[in-house]
């Protein structure tokens, strides 16, 4: 059974006093594949799973798509039931989560203001601050992020060890479609066109995969990326990390993540492909 709440006083009290393991996924709704994946995996592991559905406006920069971004709840809701487990929704109004000051409460500090940080400047204040936000009414034992948004699971990582040290962040893995392009609740405003254009930025980052693994040459990967850089901007960017602490690396002794954005008409993209040369 689906139960869906409102308000973040029922939240809390719901688990104030409960003493199995609380499974949290935090969503803003518009649910694919990859947001069920997450569910599944808190349902394998814990004895209470809620799903967050809120589009948050802190998140949001000027110009971006906050009253455009697709508010699908009804369907949500049904795609939930069609796992026929129990399930609690928390789908709360703007003013239940920030009341009358729609602020950010924290700063991602340098790493929020690289790659997805530099083209979306506050963007992952607004992240930690509604996780944060989402954390204290939950209660959560575990919370599921999709790896898809590679920088913004490391920097809520790295937050909640801070401030939620009994709290386990779990990554699970990018669910494509089947021609490569990782699902996105944004992928709904492209085109059949748009999204065999959107291809690039899966196999740029596949071709930097085979240079580091096959041949084993960073620097050749980089001069890659410069070319594509150069060449097509699409590409908003294209870097290699280290998967420790997202700095860009001086040899292939450590894994590594390869990250891009791509811009697809009006539409930005993100991807990565996790690599580890042995």
């Amino acid at each position: 059974m689906v139960t869906v709440i409102h308000s973040s006083h029922e939240l809390q009290n719901l688990n104030q006093d409960y003493k199995g393991k609380i499974g949290l996924v935090p969503t803003m709704g518009n649910l694919h594949q990859g947001h069920l994946n997450l569910l599944k995996a808190s349902l394998e592991e814990c004895s209470r799973s809620i799903v967050s559905i809120f589009v948050n406006p802190t998140q949001f920069g000027k110009g971006e798509d906050y009253n455009a971004y697709p508010r699908t709840l009804e369907s949500d809701i049904k795609k939930i039931e069609s796992l026929g487990e129990d399930v609690f929704i928390f789908a709360p109004a703007v003013n239940e989560i920030y009341g009358d000051s729609v602020e950010t409460d924290f700063s991602a500090g340098e790493v929020g203001q690289m790659l997805e940080g530099n083209i979306r400047p506050g963007h992952f204040d607004g992240v930690l601050t509604i996780v944060h936000k989402l954390f204290e009414m939950a209660s959560p034992n575990r919370a599921y992020f999709g790896k898809k948004d590679y920088q913004q699971w490391r920097l809520i990582e790295w937050h909640a060890r801070e401030y939620f040290p009994n709290l386990a962040i779990v990554p699970v893995g990018i669910e494509r479609e089947t021609s490569g392009l990782a699902m996105s609740s944004r992928n709904n405003y492209l085109t059949e066109s748009q999204k065999e254009e959107a291809l690039e930025l899966y196999r740029s980052l596949s071709q930097i995969e085979k240079i580091l693994i096959v041949d084993k040459d960073l620097r050749s990967a980089l001069e890659f990326i410069q070319s594509k850089l150069s060449d097509d901007d699409r590409f908003n960017y294209l870097s290699i990390r280290k998967q420790s602490d997202l700095t860009p690396p001086l040899d292939l002794s450590e894994p590594l993540v390869i990250l891009g954005n791509l811009q697809v008409g009006s539409t930005r993209l993100l991807d990565n492909i996790e690599v580890a040369v042995e």
